[in-house]
């Protein structure tokens, strides 16, 4: 089935950010996609139809891509971990 217009246009910019963001090509990502079975490294879930489900965790910092994640772990998990520090958030849990 040829793509249409609009997702040829997706395809491209998700080709453009990974190369911007992440110094990343698409089969750079899709290898670290294999690698990890089409799962979010830290809790699992496997989205339905394609890698979309699965965003591109970094190292702020360095720059450093550290695995595939879902948009729940990406933003919530490693987020606040981030923001807070994990040594705070397990003192808050224990």
């Amino acid at each position: 089935m040829p793509y249409n217009t609009s997702e040829k246009r997706r395809q491209y910019q998700w080709k453009r950010n990974l190369r911007r963001r992440y110094q990343m090509t698409p089969e750079e990502y899709y290898i670290l996609f294999e690698k990890q079975h089409g799962a979010c490294w830290l809790c699992g879930y496997k989205p339905d139809s394609s890698h979309r489900g699965l965003h591109v965790d970094h190292n702020h910092k360095t720059g450093k891509v550290r695995g595939l994640l879902c948009r729940a772990c990406n933003k919530d998990v490693i987020g606040a971990v981030e923001k807070i520090g994990l040594q705070k958030i397990i003192d808050y849990l224990y």
